[in-house]
C-alpha cells in the first residue's frame, strides 16, 4: 500500500463510465497539486493564500465562511456514544 501511495498514478473517474460524477479541469488540477508526493512544489507548501488562490475557489467567497455566514450544505446527524 506504501509503494501505491508513493508512485501510483492519480486517476479520475472516466466520465464516460461515472456520468453522475462531473470533474471539471480545476477540481482535476486542484486535487493533484495537493496531492503533489514533492513536498516542496504542493499546493499549500507556500501557505493557505496559495490554496485560496487555486482557480477552483474562483466563485467560492472565503469571507462570508470567515463571518459565519456560510452554511454547509450537509450537516451530519450528532452521535451519541
Amino acid at each position: 500500500m506504501a509503494e501505491k501511495i508513493k508512485k501510483a498514478k492519480i486517476i479520475f473517474p472516466d466520465p464516460d463510465w461515472h456520468k453522475y460524477i462531473i470533474m471539471s479541469a480545476e477540481m482535476k488540477d486542484f486535487i493533484s497539486r495537493l496531492l503533489d508526493r514533492n513536498h516542496e512544489t504542493r499546493l499549500g507548501a507556500n501557505g493557505s493564500e496559495e490554496v485560496k488562490q487555486h482557480p477552483w475557489f474562483n466563485q467560492f467567497d472565503f469571507k462570508l465562511v470567515e463571518d459565519w455566514w456560510f452554511i454547509a450544505p450537509y450537516i451530519p446527524p450528532p452521535k451519541f456514544t
